[in-house]
Parts: C-alpha cells; sequence; structure tokens
C-alpha cells in the first residue's frame, strides 16, 4: 500500500471518529420516545464502537500497532447487532422480541461477569464494595426469564436465539464476508499472533513467526474497517432517530454511506481493491 493511500486511511478514521464523538455527545434517549429501546441499544453499540476507534486511531500513530484485530472484530460485533434490531425488513412485533432478548441477554452477561468473583471474597469485596447490586441484578434476570415464554427464554444459548450466533446474525444482515475476514485475521492474531493464512503448512518446519512489518501492513486496512463500521453506526443511530446531526454533519456523514456495505460488495463494486486500496 503506497504511504498515500496509508495517510488517506488514517485520515479517514481520525475523520470518523472525531464526527461520531461530537454526535455521541449531544445524543440522548427520551423515555416519551415511541422506540426509546431501540434507541438506548444502538446508541449503547454506538459508544463502545466509539472507544474501539479510539483505540484502533492510538494503535495506528505506531509503527507497529499491535491488537488490533481483535479491537475491530469487537466493533464489527456491535455493528452486526445493531444491524440485526434496527432491521426494517421483519416486523414490529419482531424487533420488540428481538429487543427484549438483547437487553435480557445483556443482564444476564452482567450477572455471568459478577458471579465470576464469587470464589474470590477478598477481591469481590474489592470490585464489587454493593454486594446487593450483583444480588438484584441475578433477581431481575431470574424474573424476566420466567415472565418469558418457554420457547423465549435464553438459557445457555446465544441471546438472539439465532443458530451459529454471532455468525447467524452476521449472514441475517449481509455481513457474512465481513464475519469470515474478521474471524480468520482475529483468530490469527490471537492464536500466538501468528497469520496461519499466511504460510503453507510445513511439519518439517519452524512454527510460523510473524514479522513486525506483518503486522503493521495489517493494520491500515483494518483501520479502514474500523471507519466505516463506525460511520455505519453512526448511520444507523442517525435514522433511526437517535442520534441527532448537524446538516454539515449529515452531509459529511452522506459521504460515508457507500463504505456501508459488505466487504465482498466492496471488493465488487471496486470501492476496495485487491491491495486495500480505496476509492
Amino acid at each position: 500500500m503506497s504511504p498515500e493511500a496509508i495517510v488517506e486511511i488514517r485520515t479517514l478514521l481520525e475523520a470518523v471518529v472525531t464526527l461520531a464523538d461530537q454526535a455521541f455527545s449531544r445524543a440522548a434517549p427520551k423515555r416519551t420516545d415511541a422506540d426509546v429501546a431501540l434507541r438506548t441499544a444502538v446508541l449503547g453499540l454506538f459508544g463502545w464502537g466509539i472507544c474501539e476507534g479510539y483505540c484502533v486511531v492510538e494503535a495506528l500513530k505506531s509503527k507497529t500497532p499491535q491488537g488490533v484485530a481483535p479491537i475491530v472484530r469487537s466493533l464489527l460485533e456491535a455493528l452486526i447487532t445493531a444491524l440485526y434490531l434496527a432491521d426494517t425488513a421483519v416486523s414490529s412485533a419482531e424487533r420488540s422480541a428481538r429487543l427484549d432478548r438483547y437487553f435480557r441477554g445483556v443482564r444476564r452477561e452482567q450477572v455471568r461477569l459478577r458471579s465470576a468473583l464469587d470464589d474470590y471474597p477478598t477481591l469481590k469485596a474489592v470490585f464489587l464494595p454493593d454486594t446487593g447490586l450483583a444480588d438484584r441484578e441475578r433477581e431481575e434476570y431470574r424474573q424476566r426469564e420466567e415472565a418469558s415464554s418457554p420457547e423465549h427464554r435464553l438459557g445457555r444459548a446465544h441471546w438472539s436465539g439465532v443458530p451459529d450466533g454471532l455468525k447467524g446474525m452476521a449472514e441475517d444482515v449481509g455481513l457474512g464476508s465481513d464475519y469470515a475476514v474478521q474471524y480468520r485475521i482475529h483468530s490469527g492474531s490471537t492464536h500466538g499472533n501468528r497469520p496461519w493464512d499466511q504460510a503453507r503448512f510445513d511439519p518439517d518446519g519452524l512454527l510460523i513467526i510473524p514479522s513486525l512489518a506483518t503486522n503493521a501492513s495489517m493494520g491500515i486496512p483494518l483501520g479502514f474497517d474500523t471507519a466505516r463500521y463506525l460511520a455505519w453506526l453512526l448511520i444507523i443511530g442517525f435514522d433511526c432517530g437517535a442520534i441527532p446531526l448537524e446538516a454539515a454533519e449529515v452531509e459529511q456523514l452522506n459521504q460515508y454511506r457507500k463504505y456501508a456495505q459488505s466487504m465482498e460488495a466492496l471488493h465488487e463494486q471496486g470501492i476496495v481493491g485487491p491491495s486495500g486500496t480505496v476509492s
């Protein structure tokens, strides 16, 4: 990738993160909103995305960015979830059911994570000084589960109830290709940070040891993915009324709408080239 392309992607990412941060600071769902549940969920996912975006911006300032792939995959998860919850192709009853399952899923994870400290009372006293909080959350989750019909209870399944969980959701919202790409990159980076797919398997050879240059070269394309995922989250938030924008911000955001497509579609249309170049 040329130095010019690298600068262009970094500039794009910083512009998107700045726009997102400015917009988020003004967003606040009102309890009187008809779609308050959807707007609250989207804002939560969008805020998560902004944090991930800033992490990638800081990482790309380094000559050898490390740990970017898991961050980008996490941002993709936020985008897939927002698209799944805001899907206008399903009935309003189905959207309500998805939101109910989502918020129960959030509470289930809170209960599970807080319960992880139950066997360590000293640490629990440090990190969870309000001992009643975990009990209240656990009881609230139990009551909501019991109030749900048997077929809609979460149990141990993914909160969406979709087969294959996040992968199935990604395919439902048209981002199966992005999930496949980010899963490949993320898995390679977490398993000893070795690019498994970049070399032929040699049973008699040494383990694959990636160079710093390999990591650096992966950072910039992932920077572009961060920019388009975050811009897409902002588009969802603006379109559903959760995030207000000034006229100039709407104009800026509209410039990014062409990137709100799957990785496969971007390559098919030539918006992203084989070497990672962006038009």
